[in-house]
């Protein structure tokens, strides 16, 4: 392979007489090598958002944990793998087993076909299927918590349990729902292992699909359903139940910030230097919609760190 720029460095450099090592011109070869493979990587990721993405087939949200866990991955070529997986996920491939099977040594059995652990590169993606409270477009998204250590994820697991307890066992049903219209007796769901095939910028970094994707189900918004535990347990009971989730702000799985992922937060992700604290534009929950658009003077009560000012 030829490199221009360097060719013309080393020219100019031997005309004016100073000394190029051979070694040297190795190393610089070898570095601008990798540097144009991670370039690849990220324009092939480019590539895969902007198909996943445009075809609006699921939604995929972060949290602002697993932002900050793939920033911390030095390399941009590891980075473009892991948002590979995810539009993999995105165009509605799934992994062996699914819905069951993905966390059966992190999950409790309730929480088994809710919470999904994938390996990927030397991490381990945690994701469930979540439902949009959006009126005008309640249906199944994709959820990506945390991208961990492998030793770190049965303990966030059970973190993550607790924070799904909030919700009413309606919610959790809707959640694990799968929808696959195109299955039929000829055809499975496409629950293969993820193969990786070339990019069309000529690495290998692309994930391929199978026949028969599983589609977010969509759901009819309002009436009488009930989204949350205490309300659950106040309909059933005459009574008023709360929900207390026992963790630092910073640990807190209620309190956590989740961004909706498009080609361009992909890219500038896999772009991103190494432990880069970024600012996006984060969605508003229920909760915070309803301050937002309340009109008259409101008074919000919360201890520090959990979000008052933002």
């Amino acid at each position: 392979m030829k490199f221009a720029g360097l060719e013309v460095a080393i020219t100019d450099a031997s005309e004016r007489g100073r000394i190029i090592e051979a070694q040297k011109v190795v190393v610089l070869k070898k570095s601008m090598e990798k540097v144009k493979q991670e370039e690849i990587a990220v324009a092939n990721v480019q590539d895969a958002a902007k198909e996943a993405f445009s075809s609006n087939l699921w939604k995929v949200v972060f949290s602002q944990e697993w932002m900050r866990q793939v920033c911390k991955i030095c390399r941009k070529e590891d980075r473009a793998k892991v948002f590979a997986f995810v539009c993999w996920l995105a165009n509605g491939q799934r992994p062996p087993g699914y819905p069951k099977s993905t966390a059966c040594n992190h999950a409790s059995p309730e929480f088994r076909e809710l919470i999904h652990v994938s390996d990927v590169i030397n991490h381990t993606l945690v994701w469930h299927i979540d439902v949009d409270h959006n009126p005008s477009d309640c249906r199944q998204i994709i959820k990506l918590w945390a991208l961990l250590p492998k030793n770190m994820v049965f303990a966030f697991v059970r973190r993550l349990e607790g924070g799904l307890r909030q919700y009413s066992s309606q919610y959790l049903e809707r959640c694990k729902l799968v929808h696959c219209p195109g299955l039929n007796s000829s055809n499975s769901i496409s629950t293969t292992t993820p193969g990786i095939i070339s990019g069309r910028r000529g690495n290998s970094l692309l994930i391929g699909s199978s026949r028969a994707p599983v589609l977010p189900k969509p759901f009819l918004s309002g009436g009488s359903f009930i989204w949350w535990a205490r309300d659950e347990a106040a309909a059933r009971e005459g009574g008023v139940s709360q929900f207390l989730e026992h963790a630092n702000p910073d640990e807190s799985i209620g309190l956590q910030k989740f961004f909706t992922l498009q080609s361009a937060e992909a890219s500038l992700l896999c772009r991103a230097p190494p432990g880069a604290e970024l600012e996006l534009l984060f969605e508003l929950n229920e909760e915070e919609k309803q301050i937002m658009n309340y009109e008259r003077t409101l008074f919000v009560q919360g201890r520090s760190g959990t979000g008052k000012v933002s």
